[in-house]
């Protein structure tokens, strides 16, 4: 294919202009045209004149036409060089006469779009593409990255074969050349062999005529002496294909012909077929998706070309699907959930999804394999899958917990088995490391503990350096791929690397060195672990325990890989002031319901207090000789970056995150300091500096001693804003509760209802150690799987993946997308949602219960499935943490441990009333409701609404509420 010329924009817009030079090109043109494309080609047109006399004279006119396509259809047929695609096997007319041209063709049907004078604007017409003429492709939609692939794969010099073969008989054969794409009949051979039975000497006769015949086709229809021909297969039922390969040899031999001996010795692959008959080629070349035929010995010698590929894909698949069936996933939900978590290593996927009819199905699978691609995996195109599906991937780690748990009974048999305790075995008898001569200790310093003192891991892993001398090194690995799997925020990459810089010069003050690196990787960090460990020699490596499903399940290989090596490896708890597995129902279950769970909490607390509220000591420092050091000096020159690829904060946001949320444990002690001596202040609006000046103290009215009754009015400084740093570990849950108690010898924690909040935060890290399906998109109640959801389906959660919707719903696709729009920002028209929505867009921050209302109104009022908030909420929030994120989320939507009845369902207006009182939260985040007042500014009439340049709610009140009440009530019905 030759490239004409190419105008296309970066947005995708524009047209290609190619000129097809044989049917391997046809072939492509096939599948880059589709459906709604305008496609500019030549054309002949029979047109009629009438002379001055009156005669008619008809003739045939070559022009130029561009037509809307309706239609594209490819056909091969009648002749020796017949093709179809390599992975279907070639066609075989065996009634065509030797010496046909190609009848391979091309028909373009659509409607005429631009005017010609001999073709009226809107008639339909059919263009047969021709070889060596051009056509302008120009996409409707856009040209996405596979179409652009296509095109650049299309029109590499030197492209074609990869593969002859010669399919045999007595006195037949055919000559076939094999691209990644086609199968080519190039030419056929027939000459009668007398029978043995009537004349031995005439039918060896004969059989030197064809096998003479047959040498000499050889030579004109097989490339033998191209470089780019990988193998030659020779193929025929019974020992044909033997006295075939022999004559060929001895020929060459013969002529000496050291080119063609060459070939003959390293390309031929001599296999048996059932028939003489091109399509016989299938047994040889069939993909393992319906058989396994290919033999070792042929795969040996065609992995190297790019039509093989397919078949060694499939193999590999399929044999993982029987040895490591947790590896090898097919199904459009499951394949974009492994997608989804970076787990995919190679896609497997059918030419046919990108030739839907249906624009958003191209769009879906467009954007699945450019986010294969782009974390590293590996895109195979076939122009067959249908046994799988037409997708399949093969993931470089297990997912059974995760992809399973789309269904229900996966889900729970994951609960059996939680991965936690297995990570805590693992590490449990890992021991200290047997490497003899250790040189270092390692600390693994992870996202949500960001802090040096009252470190658990840290602590130990210095304690662990001191005992043998060794020096201790800290390390901190940054992964773009891994805060895309879990929906981190800009904003909280953001605040990692500040937190990150300050605790690299509160370690260097300790000679100890934080080595920060970004890999791209995510799949590969357990090895690039390992091989930091084997770098520094080290004895052991500590970590604090990260409980999403994920992590857990790294940790596990880390444990392992490391135990082989003779390095120690030890997880411990760190996050939670009661640790999970710790606080269970008397039939040994994590609870989940949450105030029984409070009450056992505290007593647990209060019976070892020493153990739970331990104040972790702080790391000892290295020697100083430590800088001479030749595996460790030149780890205190790592740089902590300043942004992470994907996660870049623009300028004002920047400054806003830095005002707002400071960054370093001095600042966070002091914000805690400040919660339990300071009166609350009204001037406090995020994001506003928390470390102001003008904090008035009084411990009798500080804002503890009135959080129960202030708590939920979002117009106040009445909360800690302590949620971001207790979320990236700046300060630990147990230094909060310790900060809490009264100085006297044997105190005990008193439950108060800023001590219950942090007991939440415990609960929910529990259930998702407890429960792993709710990390994995599975709502803790099962029955609430059914409920029907308006807006777009979530991982193709309807019939085949063709729907976009529940079938159930009752609004079309585009309203319940603008919904989530306006929700998204604040664009309602109920004032105390819109002002909290901004509020999240501006600050990565929101109060407590405005949260509360704002996801109610998504997942009750618009009923969007609660899934869509939980993600954007994580995209968008400086203190996302999947636990309490989730659990939020599946609370209000009804669906969690310890829900809110589904019959409760906040009104707005009452909502709004009691957490702006003053209005002072709504007046800052919504300014074109500045000058309302009174009841006006909670629910503005319509009157007033205009005048204000306000919207109108986009739903009402009581019609959501009677929907959402029935469609709990009664899951599966709409």
């Amino acid at each position: 294919m030759k490239l004409v010329n190419k105008h296309i924009d970066k947005h995708g817009t524009g047209h290609v202009t190619l000129r097809p030079e044989d049917d391997e090109d046809m072939w492509h043109l096939y599948n880059l045209i589709q459906d709604g494309d305008c496609v500019r080609a030549p054309a002949i047109r029979r047109v009629q004149k009438v002379s001055a006399t009156g005669s008619v004279d008809s003739q045939r006119v070559r022009l130029n036409l561009t037509l809307r396509v309706t239609r594209v259809e490819f056909s091969s047929s009648g002749g020796p060089s017949s093709t179809a695609p390599a992975s279907e096997g070639a066609a075989d007319p065996s009634s065509s006469s030797a010496g046909q041209d190609s009848t391979t063709t091309l028909h373009i049907t659509g409607p005429v779009i631009v005017e010609n004078q001999h073709v009226r604007l809107g008639a339909f017409h059919t263009l047969d593409v021709e070889v060596q003429r051009d056509v302008r492709i120009e996409k409707t939609e856009g040209w996405d990255s596979v179409a652009l692939a296509r095109v650049e794969e299309s029109v590499i010099p030197g492209k074609g074969a990869e593969v002859a073969a010669v399919v045999c008989g007595e006195g037949t054969a055919a000559f076939c050349l094999l691209s990644q794409h086609m199968t080519l009949v190039t030419h056929r051979l027939a000459l009668p062999v007398p029978r043995k039975s009537g004349s031995a000497s005439q039918h060896e006769k004969g059989l030197g005529r064809f096998y003479g015949a047959l040498f000499d086709s050889f030579l004109r229809h097989v490339p033998f002496a191209n470089v780019g021909l990988k193998a030659i297969v020779i193929a025929s039922p019974g020992w044909v294909r033997d006295s075939v390969y022999d004559h060929l040899v001895a020929e060459a031999s013969k002529r000496g012909d050291k080119i063609l001996q060459k070939a003959l010795k390293d390309k031929v692959i001599k296999v048996h077929i059932s028939s003489p008959h091109v399509h016989s080629l299938v047994e040889v070349l069939k993909s393992p998706e319906e058989s396994w035929l290919i033999t070792c010995t042929i795969v040996s010698q065609l992995k190297e070309t790019k039509f093989a590929r397919e078949g060694i894909v499939l193999d590999k698949f399929f044999k993982m699907l029987g040895s490591d069936e947790m590896r090898a996933w097919y199904g459009p939900d499951h394949v974009v959930l492994a997608a989804d978590r970076g787990a995919i290593g190679t896609l497997l996927i059918s030419d046919d999804l990108f030739r839907s009819s249906n624009p958003e199905t191209r769009k879906k699978y467009v954007a699945l394999v450019e986010a294969v691609q782009q974390k590293g995996g590996e895109v195979v195109i076939f122009s067959k899958l249908n046994q799988l599906t037409g997708i399949a991937a093969i993931l470089t780690f297990p997912l059974d917990v995760e992809v399973c748990g789309t269904t229900a009974d996966a889900a729970a048999a994951v609960d059996s088995d939680p991965p936690l305790a297995k990570l805590l075995d693992a590490s449990k008898h890992a021991g200290n490391g047997t490497r003899k001569s250790a040189e270092s200790v390692v600390y693994w310093m992870r996202m949500g503990d960001l802090r040096i003192s009252d470190n658990r891991a840290l602590s130990l892993a210095s304690a662990h350096a001191k005992k043998n001398k060794l020096p201790l090194v800290s390390l901190f690995v940054l992964n773009p791929q891994d805060y895309k799997a879990h929906d981190r925020s800009a904003r909280r990459i953001d605040f990692t690397l500040r937190n990150l810089a300050s605790i690299k010069d509160s370690l260097a003050k300790l000679h100890i060195p934080l080595y920060t690196i970004t890999h791209p990787k995510r799949r590969e960090i357990p090895g690039q672990i390992i091989t930091f460990l084997e770098q520094l020699n080290a004895s052991a490596v500590y970590a604090n325990i990260e409980y999403e499903v994920d992590e857990l399940r790294r940790d596990i290989q880390i444990c392992k890989a490391a135990k082989s090596k003779g390095f120690g490896a030890h997880f411990v708890h760190d996050k939670c002031v009661v640790e999970p597995g710790v606080v269970l129902t008397k039939e040994n279950r994590t609870y989940a319901v949450y105030s029984p769970y409070q009450r056992a909490w505290i007593k647990k607390l209060n019976a070892n207090i020493p153990h739970f509220l331990e104040d972790c000591q702080e790391p000892h420092p290295n020697p100083q000789s430590v800088y001479e050091n030749k595996n460790i000096k030149d780890l205190f020159n790592s740089q902590v970056p300043q942004s992470i690829p994907g996660f870049e904060l623009d300028p004002d946001d920047r400054k806003r995150m830095d005002l707002a949320w400071p960054a370093g444990e001095i600042a966070a002690n002091e914000m805690l300091r400040r919660f339990l001596h300071t009166k609350s202040r009204t001037s406090q609006m995020v994001p506003s500096n928390p470390l102001a000046d003008g904090a008035e103290d009084s411990p009798k009215h500080s804002r503890l001693t009135a959080y129960d009754a202030d708590r939920d009015n979002a117009d106040k400084d009445t909360t800690s804003r302590l949620s971001p740093y207790l979320a990236a570990g700046i300060i630990s849950a147990r230094a909060c509760i310790r900060a809490t108690m009264p100085s006297t010898k044997n105190a005990h924690v008193e439950s108060g209802r800023w001590v219950q909040e942090i007991a939440w935060r415990d609960f929910y890290v529990c259930i998702l150690a407890g429960y792993p399906r709710v990390s994995m998109g599975r709502p803790y109640q099962e029955k609430s799987a059914d409920i029907v959801w308006e807006g777009p389906a979530l991982d193709n959660a309807y019939t085949d993946g063709e729907q976009q919707i529940n079938p159930k719903a009752e609004l079309p696709l585009t309203t319940s997308e603008s919904n989530i729009e306006k929700w998204k920002s604040g664009q309602t028209g109920y004032p105390i949602v819109d002002a909290g929505m901004r509020c999240v867009k501006e600050t990565g921050y929101l109060h407590n219960r405005v949260r509360m209302i704002c996801a109610m109104f998504l997942v009750k009022h618009l009923m969007i499935d609660w899934r869509v908030g939980e993600k954007y909420f994580m995209e968008n929030l400086i203190d996302g943490d999947l636990a309490s994120n989730n659990g939020g989320w599946q609370w209000v939507a009804s669906t969690g441990v310890d829900a809110c009845p589904y019959f409760r369902i906040f009104n707005p207006y009452n909502q709004s009333s009691k957490a702006d009182p003053t209005g002072e939260f709504i007046r800052h985040f919504v300014p074109e409701l500045a000058r309302a007042r009174g009841p006006e500014l909670h629910n503005p009439p319509a009157s007033v609404a205009d005048k204000l340049k306000y919207p109108h709610p986009i739903v009402k009140h009581e019609e959501s509420r009677d929907r959402a009440i029935r469609r709990f009530k009664n899951p599966g019905t709409a």
